[in-house]
């Protein structure tokens, strides 16, 4: 199951950009703020993506997108993850490198270890870990992913 979300990302970032006057590329420079989430989870701030510029910074409007972002990803995920053992999720790709979406996943799922993985050739490596046993007996090199944990307790 994959979400295509980057695309919704971007489109909105880009209202938001402009409604607040900041840069193209500020939201990189943004860390995870718990305080804002936990708004978000009990309502003292409504969770839907109508109206972003209604927020009072651009840091609160981001973490909205993020998170609103994030529960379509559980959803997706999920559906996958029902009546399975997995116990790790990696997350590649440009998501991977935004702390705010890796804590808000890594939240959303406690249950699992949530990693971000930079994997060079992600597509080639997987079709050939599939198939590795099959033509290989060497072990799997184990540098093939770098991975940062994010743990749930955030």
């Amino acid at each position: 199951s994959r979400l295509f979300a980057g695309q919704e990302h971007d489109d909105q970032v880009k209202v938001i950009t402009k409604y607040f006057s900041k840069s193209d590329d500020y939201y990189k420079t943004l860390e995870y703020d718990p305080g804002v989430v936990k708004k978000f989870n009990q309502n003292q701030i409504d969770s839907s993506t109508h109206n972003l510029t209604s927020r009072t910074s651009f840091e609160e409007a981001y973490h909205l997108i993020i998170n609103n972002l994030v529960k379509k990803q559980k959803i997706s995920t999920e559906l996958i993850l029902q009546n399975t053992l997995v116990k790790n999720i990696f997350v590649d790709g440009g998501f991977s490198q935004n702390k705010i979406y890796m804590n808000l996943i890594a939240a959303s799922f406690p249950n699992q270890k949530v990693f971000a993985a930079t994997v060079h050739q992600a597509s080639a490596i997987g079709a050939a870990l599939v198939i590795h046993t099959e033509w290989n007996s060497i072990p799997v090199p184990t540098e093939i992913i770098h991975k940062i944990y994010y743990p749930a307790n955030h």
